[in-house]
């Protein structure tokens, strides 16, 4: 572990973030960006089932990681396979994504294929990645180490955009499909070249179990044991609940902030503009937020978090102008990404020190599943009032539950605390 008083001379806290750096691109450009419209209009030929393809070929991929992600993780403890690991999920992601580039009319089912995998390998190296947390920071630094990683997440999001966005603005998607493989394989090599710094530098430091059988059965009935004796764990699960009911009324608003906006007639070009603005308080937000969690805590820095997020919807209930949008995406480029770096860290001083990687797979599910009730509740209010403002209390709710549920977690039950059972 980093010394305390230098841990930002340490190589090992860079070429940790630097996977951060690597990756985020996959998600801000490909899976959100490029893929879905290249998928449908190029993969399908613009077929009317192109949307309800392209929704089964997330899901798939998302259940996919609720299936093995917790018990990936007992594996990884259990066999001290964390780095191996991390390694060989953000190589299938890097495969994937480049293959993407053999790619064009009539190949769906190839499409879907390899969108899974990619996204299977995307989300897997994270549960390994976020869970060397504990590893690469000191207990008092990890805030600020966690911030790190994703404010260089940003700025790799934003570096990538930047050099595509020539291209993708002289290419269009629409019958132009080999004009999207050079971005393909430009992605995958800056997730290479990036990713070394990790694959080279990270290395398990916790040795494995000693006399434990290490397959993937023993990780199932690791992973199984640990389940059977949730009460153990009550601390740790209780936050896990918090942040699925947080993260679900986030993750709503993101779905359905687009549409919103669009609601209180905002232009499309407007609405684009406000989100590359908001970007300008997301990096140093997210890192700033981190070392404030340090110094006075993961869980209060959390639940100021909740409060402004709170207030963001609040706020939006209101808003009609420009100005109004422009002042809720500021305060949302905070919250978004500084939200998800708290909570990693939070999760890395309530997990048990000899289940890190497997309560950072309950972790990717909670996170994962929580899209399955704001959504569709979202909606419902929606469709039944006729105005999405009227929906924006019921978000508001499970916020103010997330943060009730917050304050009953105890950060000093942790695995270096002594208090949890191994």
């Amino acid at each position: 572990m980093t010394s305390n008083r230098a841990w930002w001379r340490e190589p090992r806290v860079y070429a940790w973030a630097a996977w951060d750096f690597a990756t985020t691109p996959f998600s801000a450009l490909v899976s959100t960006v490029i893929y879905p419209t290249f998928f449908k209009e190029v993969c399908l030929n613009g077929v009317r089932e192109g949307d309800f393809l392209w929704g089964l070929t997330g899901s798939l991929a998302m259940v996919l990681v609720v299936l093995l992600a917790p018990a990936a993780g007992a594996y990884a403890d259990a066999a001290a396979a964390k780095r191996k690991l991390l390694i060989a999920c953000t190589v299938l992601n890097i495969l994937s994504t480049a293959l993407f580039a053999t790619l064009g009319p009539g190949t769906a089912v190839a499409a879907m294929i390899l969108y899974i995998t990619a996204g299977l390998g995307y989300q897997g190296g994270s549960v390994f990645y976020n869970a060397f947390l504990p590893e690469v920071a000191p207990r008092n630094r990890r805030g600020a180490v966690s911030g790190l990683g994703d404010g260089l997440g940003y700025v790799g999001a934003l570096v990538s955009m930047g050099i595509a966005f020539p291209y993708l603005r002289t290419n269009s998607l629409q019958g132009m499909p080999e004009s999207m493989a050079p971005l393909f394989l430009f992605i995958a090599g800056f997730m290479l070249l990036f990713s070394l710094p990790a694959f080279l530098f990270v290395k398990d430091r916790t040795p494995p179990l000693v006399g434990s059988r290490v397959s993937i059965t023993a990780a199932l009935s690791r992973q199984w044991n640990t389940l059977r004796n949730i009460r153990r764990y009550r601390n740790t699960f209780l936050f896990l609940f918090a942040f699925l009911l947080y993260t679900d009324a986030v993750t709503t608003m993101s779905l359905f902030v687009s549409i919103y906006a669009r609601s209180r007639n905002m232009n499309l070009d407007v609405i684009v503009m406000i989100f590359l603005i908001s970007q300008i308080t997301a990096a140093p937000g997210t890192f700033l937020m981190g070392r404030l969690a340090d110094k006075i805590g993961a869980k209060p820095t959390i639940s100021i978090l909740i409060v402004l997020w709170i207030a963001v919807l609040g706020y939006a209930m209101f808003a009609s102008s420009f100005i109004d949008f422009l002042i809720i995406g500021l305060m949302a480029g905070v919250g978004v990404g500084a939200l998800t770096t708290v909570s990693r860290t939070m999760m890395s001083l309530v997990s048990p020190a000899a289940h890190q990687a497997e309560f950072f797979g309950f972790f990717a599910v909670a996170g994962r599943a929580s899209a399955v009730l704001g959504p569709p509740l979202f909606g419902a209010v929606s469709s039944l009032t006729g105005d999405l403002r009227y929906a924006l209390p019921a978000l508001m709710l499970l916020l103010a539950a997330a943060l009730v549920l917050v304050q009953r977690v105890d950060t000093g039950t942790n695995a270096e605390g002594g208090s949890h059972p191994g």
